[in-house]
């Protein structure tokens, strides 16, 4: 996968509508003037992993660690292009597994009554 697709998708996408919404060409502007209808988070809750290492979500066990490690975390990308084939077993402790369970409980439940991957 190409660096650039994920910017202008991920990252470009979120600055591009920022800057419009907040009449602005400078991030600065919105992060020391305040926009009213965008808050700018520091990064550390938004990319947590990068692009390279996307199947860290995936993996089996990494979950509780993750959830100790990453308690301010605001957002979670799932670099979807990377992993849109990529099985989930319900249940497998993994970082997705975890996040789904805890913050997705009711559709966590229904995944579990219907199917052992999401």
């Amino acid at each position: 996968m190409c660096v650039a697709t994920w910017v202008v998708n991920g990252p470009g996408a979120a600055t591009a509508i920022a800057k419009k919404v907040c009449g602005t060409e400078d991030l600065n502007e919105i992060l020391l003037h305040h926009c009213a209808n965008v808050t700018l988070r520091p990064l550390k809750e938004m990319q947590l992993f990068g692009w390279p290492d996307w199947n860290n979500y995936f993996q089996d066990n990494k979950g509780e660690r993750f959830a100790e490690e990453h308690q301010d975390a605001f957002i979670v990308h799932l670099y979807n292009k990377l992993s849109q084939k990529t099985p989930i077993r319900i249940g497998n402790k993994g970082i997705y597994d975890e996040i789904a369970k805890a913050h997705c409980p009711i559709t966590y439940a229904a995944a579990k009554r219907r199917a052992y991957f999401f």
